[in-house]
């Protein structure tokens, strides 16, 4: 049984670390997989990499469809993918996006990506793929390739734009901070 898994936040080094490439593939992994769809899933995210649950390796899962559906159907309709050793082999257009980041809760910043993407992956086996993704597709995927290489959404951001949504970050933190001491 799929177990939640505890998601990392913002300042923790791991997020911070490059993970490292899957060699290999078995009933861990795919295990593994399962606690993080199950962990995605709890967070109301659409995609989760491996660092943000502590584990430095070349893996995330997406997604993208499963806010978009009703209550009822999310509970059976989950379709979440994983990306083993994820690449990017093209990249074309451009697209701003609000990104969000279950890493670092409640803070938003208008990130541009490239609209279209060619990937390629293994999944659980170890069976390579190859394919074109775009729109929000890509925008998360490259959102949790970054993950991967320690990168966070907000250091897309102008100096100015970071500094004004990690003050706002910290500051919900404190409160929270406080909130949970009574005080």
């Amino acid at each position: 049984m799929a177990k939640v898994l505890k998601v990392l936040i913002y300042p923790d080094s791991v997020l911070r670390q490059k993970a490292i490439a899957v060699s290999e593939f078995g009933k861990s992994l795919a295990e593994f997989v399962e606690d993080m769809s199950e962990t995605m899933y709890m967070y109301k995210g659409i995609g989760l990499a491996a660092n943000q649950v502590g584990e430095l390796k070349r893996v995330f899962i997406l997604d993208t469809e499963w806010r978009e559906r009703t209550e009822e159907t999310k509970k059976v309709d989950k379709n979440p993918i994983a990306y083993i050793n994820p690449e990017i082999i093209s990249l074309e257009g451009s697209i701003e996006y609000e990104e969000g980041c279950l890493s670092i809760p409640q803070v938003y910043g208008l990130v541009e990506r490239s609209e279209t993407i060619g990937v390629r992956y293994q999944d659980v086996t170890g069976k390579s793929f190859e394919k074109e993704l775009s729109g929000l597709n890509a925008i998360a995927f490259q959102h949790e390739l970054d993950h991967l290489n320690g990168v966070m959404f907000f250091d897309h951001l102008s100096a100015f734009k970071r500094r004004t949504l990690l003050e706002k970050f910290n500051k919900m933190q404190l409160e929270k901070d406080r909130d949970s001491k009574g005080d």
